[in-house]
């Protein structure tokens, strides 16, 4: 019996046990907002430039976006294990490279 017991906490010892799992967010959100402006003037001249110039990002899993009356969101999830700062940077270098956004609300 004080084998089994002996044998029981040695064991109990060498469980790996971890109650919070670690686990990184790989996603990012661009959001732009445009004051005023009708969803599809959103659409056309915001969330369709930054869809075809974040598309070909490396490692992108999966882009969804949404245009609304003034503003546009895109959530760019990418796969496991991505360099998340390195993403980071490439997204914000291609969002800069957009000269086409607006500055005011087309009427």
């Amino acid at each position: 019996m004080l084998l089994m017991i002996l044998a029981g906490v040695w064991a109990l010892s060498k469980l790996n046990t971890q109650f919070f799992p670690n686990f990184t967010l790989d996603i990012i959100n661009v959001r732009v907002e445009w004051s005023g402006a009708a969803a599809e003037d959103v659409e056309t001249a915001i969330t369709i430039p930054l869809e075809q110039a974040l598309r070909s990002l490396d490692d992108l899993h999966e882009m969804t976006s949404t245009s609304a009356d003034g503003i546009a969101a895109l959530s760019l999830e990418f796969d496991e294990g991505t360099n998340m700062d390195s993403a980071m940077e490439k997204v914000k270098e291609n969002v800069a490279l957009l000269r086409s956004l607006p500055d005011a609300p087309m009427h």
